[in-house]
């Protein structure tokens, strides 16, 4: 968590979206001191388990996200960019819904993993 929010920096207060949040973890870490915090998930039971502790939780694909252009000030992806079905039109989702200046913190397990 220390590294998430090293990255984040200031932005950690503003408009958070966590793209792939399961069960909501790293999201109810986040959300006390973010003005907004959402999670997104594809999974359906998951989206329910992470919406009992958070306030905002949208079930859907990173590959079209709901929201308006310019609207977060960070973006955590942790390990979901390998499971969707476009990896670009997700990314292109990401940039498209990040304020200028933003900041997208993105967690993906390298080729050789674990050796």
């Amino acid at each position: 968590m220390a590294m998430i929010l090293a990255a984040a920096g200031e932005r950690a207060s503003g408009a958070i979206l966590e793209d792939g949040c399961g069960v909501g973890m790293y999201l109810a870490r986040l959300a006390p001191n973010a003005r907004q915090a959402v999670g997104l998930e594809i999974d359906h039971a998951r989206a329910l388990e992470a919406n009992a502790g958070a306030k905002q939780v949208i079930c859907g694909a990173g590959e079209n996200l709901p929201f308006p252009t310019n609207h977060f000030d960070l973006i955590l992806s942790h390990e979901v960019i390998e499971h969707v079905q476009n990896d670009r039109q997700s990314i292109a989702e990401i940039v498209r819904t990040l304020r200028p200046g933003g900041r997208l913190v993105l967690f993906c397990p390298n080729r050789g993993y674990p050796f």
